[in-house]
């Protein structure tokens, strides 16, 4: 699946710049579950945050994430892969594409452990196509 993750509240500190716990474990688990990890973000390419994270070669690529209109924005923009789920903070986000719609990470916080339940949603959705948890939005 592609699976395309936001940067900032999601992946990092939104405040602070922390790196949100297991963002790089997990990352690598969806990877080498047989998923393509993709970033996007409003404020533009973030190849320097996905440097930073250490998870380079685990992403195939990073684009800008619509704003507004989401899904029709995405569409417009003919990106090369289109998501099949998104992990955002912004449940309108998940919706429109459908996805994860996770807390958002503020500040670094070492007993945070929402990546590990991204990943078992993820894992739910991949073999049955659905997922029970709340944080997860079916596609509107």
């Amino acid at each position: 699946m592609n699976i395309f993750f936001d940067v900032d509240y999601t992946l990092i500190g939104g405040m602070d710049g922390a790196v949100r716990p297991l963002v790089k474990e997990v990352l690598e688990r969806l990877k080498d579950d047989g998923h393509d990890i993709y970033i996007w973000s409003g404020v533009g390419l973030r190849w320097k945050e996905v440097d930073q994270l250490g998870i380079t070669h685990v992403v195939s690529d990073c684009f800008v994430k619509p704003m507004s209109n989401y899904y029709q924005a995405m569409k417009a923009m003919n990106l090369p892969v289109e998501p099949e789920i998104v992990v955002d903070d912004f449940p309108v986000v998940a919706s429109a594409f459908g996805g994860i719609s996770i807390p958002a990470y503020n500040f670094e916080n070492p007993d945070d452990r929402v990546m590990e339940r991204v990943y078992e949603v993820i894992s739910e959705y991949s073999s049955t196509g659905h997922s029970s948890d709340p944080i997860f939005r079916p596609k509107k």
